[in-house]
């Protein structure tokens, strides 16, 4: 991550799909405008870095590269178009291609229904900078860390450049780590293409609560599908979760992004000032 010896502070691989899975809480039933407004704040999450975007655009108009290119004025872009191969599969062209790229040294995967706040990434690779211990960074605070029994474990926190910080057992599939740390972990993140859950594979890598027998006894009596995560990490990840090093995920809070589903956004923050102009 020193500007002395890469290209660029970030590479992003990006990855587009033209449909609507889930229920955003804006553009319920236009996902190129979904798209255009969380472009938007991707746009202003980059400010002050310099950053290489990956476009995955799995089955999508032309409109949509245009959209980039409107929306990501200054920002280099690399467009790769797929026919519409689907999740798993742009999740396995993002880690291949982060792995071999070789212009930055801190990377993220990102999905296409994310809103993000300004500045987001800065303050993550400053963060990231400051400790030896930062594995993975989420930029969502997720609201199941404060609803779930399954997150209801110690964690460490960090205050770094007036952000809180907090260690967390999971996330999805939207995070920055280093090309070096990915390179490491591939094996496990690629067991997703294989039918294990984000959530399993995450709790294989930061071993969060997975050998606590109080806090799994909890879990079986009271959050059975979360007992369910963490017997597919033991299951579908045995050789890292039982043998391999422990990961730290660490998550901004505040957030600094949230998914843009009903269900999920994240807490403290107001998404639907955000997610318009006059927010961004």
């Amino acid at each position: 991550m020193n500007a002395g010896t890469s290209r660029f502070d970030l590479v992003v691989a990006y990855r587009v799909y033209p449909e609507i899975s889930k229920t955003p809480f804006i553009h319920t039933d236009d996902k190129f405008e979904l798209t255009r407004t969380c472009l938007r704040s991707f746009c202003s999450a980059l400010s002050g870095l310099r950053v290489k975007v990956l476009v995955l655009l799995d089955g999508c108009p032309s409109e949509y590269r245009s959209l980039f290119c409107e929306e990501l004025p200054g920002v280099t872009l690399e467009f790769i178009e797929l026919n519409s191969v689907g999740n798993m599969a742009t999740f396995a062209l993002q880690l291949d291609l982060l792995m071999k790229q070789q212009d930055a040294k801190a990377v993220c995967l990102a999905e296409d229904d994310y809103l993000y706040c300004p500045g987001a990434f800065k303050k993550i690779l400053s963060f990231m900078e400051s400790r030896d211990d930062v594995d993975f960074v989420s930029p969502y605070d997720h609201i199941d860390y404060y609803t779930m029994r399954l997150h209801a474990l110690p964690t460490e926190v960090d205050v770094h450049e007036g952000i809180h910080f907090r260690t967390a057992g999971t996330t999805c599939l939207t995070f920055v780590t280093s090309r070096e740390k990915l390179i490491q972990t591939a094996g496990v993140f690629l067991k997703y293409t294989r039918g294990m859950t984000d959530a399993a594979l995450w709790l294989s890598l930061t071993k969060s609560g997975v050998f606590r027998p109080l806090h799994l006894l909890g879990l079986l009596r009271k959050e059975w599908f979360a007992f369910k995560l963490v017997g597919q990490s033991w299951l579908l990840s045995p050789r890292q979760t039982f043998l391999g090093r422990k990961r730290k995920l660490w998550v901004p809070t505040p957030s600094l992004a949230t998914h843009a589903e009903t269900t999920g956004l994240a807490p403290c923050v107001d998404w639907q000032v955000l997610a318009t102009a006059g927010g961004l």
